[in-house]
């Protein structure tokens, strides 16, 4: 069992054992442990089945890579902005190679997760990027 948030940090130089490729509900190349991976895919499927269709826009992420993000934030709109929009480095879900951003391919709603329930809302009410874990 692993907890990752803004209290409980990763080492510098954790990577998951085994991170497959994201296969479905993706153009580019991104990976996720394999119980994340297969979560997911059935996720695509069932959001097609619903003409729903989803689109990963971010998947694991090394302690390097978010620390670029989380620099670039901090640097471009200071500390307060970049705390609310990324997670400090080793702090990130995207490290475990368990969480995934998602974005709507038909740009009408918004999805989001609290404590593993999915919620639709419409984009006017909400960003349209956002991270099931």
């Amino acid at each position: 069992n692993m907890i990752v948030n803004k209290y409980n940090k990763l080492s510098n130089n954790f990577v998951p054992k085994k991170l497959e490729k994201i296969k479905k509900g993706t153009k580019g190349e991104y990976y996720l442990s394999k119980e994340a991976k297969d979560a997911f895919h059935k996720l695509c499927e069932a959001s097609i089945k619903d003409n729903m269709g989803i689109s990963v826009s971010s998947a694991y992420r090394s302690y390097d890579e978010q620390e670029e993000i989380y620099n670039y934030y901090l640097e471009a709109s200071g500390i307060k902005y970049a705390d609310s929009i990324a997670a400090r480095p080793g702090f990130s879900e995207h490290q475990t190679g368990l969480a995934v951003d998602l974005v709507s391919l038909n740009s009408t709603f918004f999805i989001y997760s609290i404590k593993g329930t999915l919620i639709f809302l419409p984009l006017s009410v909400a960003s349209p990027i956002c991270t099931i874990t």
